[in-house]
């Protein structure tokens, strides 16, 4: 099962790599408080840890998205694979 957190990761992942940027760049500039390491970023990326709303913000600014438009990918992404879940399944 997909997990939205790797949704989230995923999402994070792609549009890092559109914009020709590495795990290092990301953590580059990170607000002292949000000590967003390339480590941290790694596991955000492959799923295994939730963002918090801080890093959020900064991974927003950082992959040039505006403020809110992470969540909202990751939500529509979430919508269509529940959508996609229900529906029955093809017959052979």
């Amino acid at each position: 099962m997909i997990t939205p957190e790797a949704i989230f990761g995923e999402i994070v992942r792609q549009r890092r790599c559109e914009l020709g940027l590495t795990q290092v760049d990301l953590q580059l500039g990170s607000l002292d408080e949000a000590e967003i390491s390339q480590p941290h970023i790694s596991n955000l990326e492959h799923g295994l840890k939730q963002p918090c709303l801080r890093t959020m913000l900064h991974l927003e600014r950082v992959l040039e998205l505006p403020p809110g438009k992470l969540f909202r990918r990751v939500r529509l992404a979430v919508e269509r694979l529940s959508i996609s879940d229900e529906l029955p399944p093809k017959s052979l």
